[in-house]
């Protein structure tokens, strides 16, 4: 378990400082930052969504309602993101980048998912697996469009959000691999195993790679120091506010209820996870503020570090 944290620390951060010192060898590649994360939304990302919907089972009636808690507390966690927004009265680039770190977290196959299958094995990997089942829907229809209104940029070429988004391959590609995943899913067509095998073995960790590395390239240390106050009030929200609202809504679903806590226990876990790359790959799409959304990755996935083993504490509490 040991070795995989590593691992996942190692592709993470190791790729991130890699793409940071290349930008610094040679300032150039700085340029092909966005280019980069942009090809990974469509020509690898979709095959890991398109397996990860294959396989979902929505039998269970309270199971399957762990994507709606996941898309509820981002969606509430929206409320003191925009009275903050308001307070500090942010720029638009500025107010994109905030929102976007605030909505997206470290859920999923990744940090929140490693975390439960720690815990839990394999069941706690499958339910975290399934509690993020709306993220990429999520992702691309309110993320998308909320960041296209936000920024408000005169010189795109399409002025209809919900145009743009069926249009932008980075968006359409996902969306349709998604869609194939459930028809293949609700038909019952088996899935191949190589599939699953590649998908889980390989891309996952080629897309965090790439995109840690893109990351990398973009990412100016100096600049992105002026936000930690940015940073700070984002935490709050990610590592407070939202696990006091999981807590509530495991209370009001009834899943304390239940024999089984595992799907109780997944859900409090994966609210208290740190921002996600994809919110940083969010506003380098929407050339939003990269200064502010890089302080804010940088800072929430270090203050997780030691927030980890209080959330687990917490966890076994109930």
């Amino acid at each position: 378990m040991n070795g995989d944290f590593l691992i996942f620390l190692i592709i993470v951060y190791g790729f991130l400082f890699l793409g940071y010192g290349v930008k610094r060898a040679l300032p150039a590649t700085s340029h092909i930052s966005r280019p980069l994360s942009i090809y990974i939304l469509i020509f690898i990302t979709p095959v890991i969504i398109l397996n990860a919907f294959w396989s979902i089972n929505f039998n269970n009636i309270l199971i399957s309602q762990l994507p709606v808690i996941h898309v509820l507390i981002v969606s509430i966690s929206l409320i003191p993101a925009f009275l903050i927004v308001k307070i500090l009265r942010l720029n638009n680039n500025e107010k994109g980048s905030f929102i976007a770190c605030t909505m997206f977290s470290n859920i999923g196959l990744t940090l929140g998912g490693f975390l439960c299958f720690l815990l839990y094995g394999e069941k706690g990997l499958y339910l975290a697996g399934l509690y993020a089942a709306f993220f990429i829907p999520y992702y691309y229809l309110i993320g998308f469009t909320l960041m296209r209104t936000i920024s408000g940029k005169k010189n795109t070429r399409y002025t209809n959000p919900l145009s743009e988004l069926i249009r932008n391959p980075s968006s359409v590609v996902p969306l349709s691999l998604m869609g194939v995943g459930l028809i293949l899913n609700l038909t019952g067509i088996g899935r191949p195993a190589i599939l699953n095998y590649v998908a889980t073995r390989w891309l996952i960790y080629i897309s965090a790679a790439g995109h840690s590395f893109a990351i990398g390239l973009g990412l100016n240390f100096q600049k992105s120091i002026k936000y930690i106050k940015h940073s700070i009030y984002i935490s709050a929200i990610k590592f407070v506010f939202n696990p006091l609202v999981g807590f509530a809504l495991i209370y009001l679903f009834g899943f304390l209820g239940i024999d089984d806590l595992i799907p109780s226990k997944v859900i409090f876990i994966e609210s208290f996870m740190p921002t996600a790359i994809m919110s940083v790959i969010l506003v380098k799409i929407f050339e939003l503020n990269e200064d502010l959304s890089n302080s804010a990755w940088i800072l929430t996935n270090l203050f997780a570090i030691p927030i980890i083993p209080i959330m687990i504490a917490l966890s076994r509490s109930f």
